[in-house]
């Protein structure tokens, strides 16, 4: 379920942040009627319930964050760069208006402080994973295109 929700359901479902919110609460009332009907037991209940509720709030946050991403990079277009990276960064630390990303496939090293609206900074959460390209612009980066934001990602495609 933790898959589901926090991959899954933010990649191949394309819903706007209200249905994602739905989404979320009807497969928490599913669980629920599932193990109360016997069809789930009480140890595959509980885990399943616990990622359920901490998940709830994220899903539909982690997709306002990627669409925040997409309108900053729509209004904020870099015209130098010296580098560009892009993939799966994970957000290692967040700063008003900055945030410092990982990124484990090629680097293995943290890379920022990307600039970002203070909203977006606001919005974003240790841990959760972006895919991003950003280019270096002096001692900073920038975002160059953005798309999915993920509350939990097990970095496994």
């Amino acid at each position: 379920m933790e898959g589901f929700l926090s991959y899954d359901l933010v990649r191949n479902v394309l819903l706007d942040i209200d249905s994602l919110k739905a989404a979320v609460k009807v497969i928490h009332d599913l669980i629920e009627w599932m193990h109360a009907n016997g069809y789930m037991a009480d140890e595959i209940y509980e885990e399943t319930e616990e990622d359920v509720k901490e998940l709830m709030p994220d899903v539909p946050a982690a997709k306002e964050l990627a669409l925040l991403l997409l309108k900053y990079v729509d209004s904020h277009p870099a015209k130098k760069y010296t580098r560009r990276l892009s993939g799966y960064f994970e957000i290692e630390k967040i700063e008003p208006g900055k945030l410092w990303l990982y990124e484990y496939y090629t680097l293995g090293q943290t890379v920022g402080p990307v600039i970002v609206s203070r909203e977006i900074s606001s919005k974003a959460k240790v841990g959760w994973t972006v895919y991003l390209a950003v280019g270096k612009t002096g001692e900073t980066w920038q975002p160059l295109l953005a798309g999915l934001a993920y509350p939990r990602f097990s970095g496994e495609l």
